[in-house]
């Protein structure tokens, strides 16, 4: 599987927030894709988003917590886009 830049982009994102293993458990508890096996970067180039992979409310962190971090995934994603001239 290719690992996509955006993969790289959200791991770092993901460590810096501290909250890889955490993001990395809720999705291998939730989702009914099969994963297993699977590298945490090619885990995070099929759930490159905050908003993807499980559902937040059934997490230990909760909906809050995860809303706030989606928030900020989507900001730095936009300033990455500007900063690259990729605007919409």
């Amino acid at each position: 599987m290719k690992i996509s830049l955006e993969a790289r982009h959200f791991y770092k994102f993901l460590c810096k927030n501290g909250c890889l293993r955490n993001f990395i458990n809720n999705v291998r508890g939730e989702t009914s894709c099969h994963i297993e096996g699977l590298s945490i970067l090619e885990i995070l180039t099929r759930f490159n988003s905050v908003a993807s992979g499980f559902i937040w409310t059934h997490t230990d962190e909760g909906g809050q917590y995860w809303s706030d971090l989606s928030k900020k995934w989507n900001e730095e994603r936009e300033r990455r886009k500007i900063i690259q001239g990729e605007t919409t």
